[in-house]
Order: C-alpha cells, then structure tokens, then sequence
C-alpha cells in the first residue's frame, strides 16, 4: 500500500489547465486479496473510474488499483484511490 505513491508518479496524470494543488484524498475499498513474500516483484495498474468537478475549480478523481505480484495467480491488493485536484 505504501508503494502506490511512487509507482503512481510513472503514470499518466489527468491534465488540468491552471493546476495549482493536488492533494490525497483517501483510500476506500482496500481489499488485501494475498499476501506479498518479500523480494516479490510488483506492479500496479490504474484505471481512471471518473473525474467529477464537486466545486468550481475542484475535480475528484476516482482511480482503481490494481497490484500484482510475479508468480501469483490473483492480485495482491485492490482498491479506489480519490485524488483532489484544485485550479
């Protein structure tokens, strides 16, 4: 879980004109679905769900995660990532 920040920052971002702040919102629907041995090799995969402007000038993005680990059969861990974003 604390590995999803900096394999996020190999992602394609959303662009928003004007960006000045994103913040972390949160995290729901964690499910730790197998357990991960160390000196496993992981990657995570992210999906855009939605981008909903709550305010003018900020947008809620709703992202699914998915981890995996090599040799496993199902994913390691899914869940929903919300980001802020404000312009």
């Amino acid at each position: 879980l604390s590995l999803l920040a900096p394999l996020r920052q190999t992602d394609e971002r959303p662009a928003f004109p004007g960006l000045r702040l994103g913040v972390n919102y949160g995290l729901e629907a964690v499910r730790w679905v197998q357990p991960v041995r160390a000196g496993s090799r992981i990657r995570a995969r992210f999906a855009v769900v939605g981008i909903v402007e709550t305010v003018p000038g900020r947008y809620r993005e709703e992202l699914d995660v998915t981890v995996e680990a090599e040799g496993l059969a199902r994913p390691a861990l899914v869940a929903r990532w919300l980001t802020m974003y404000m312009t």
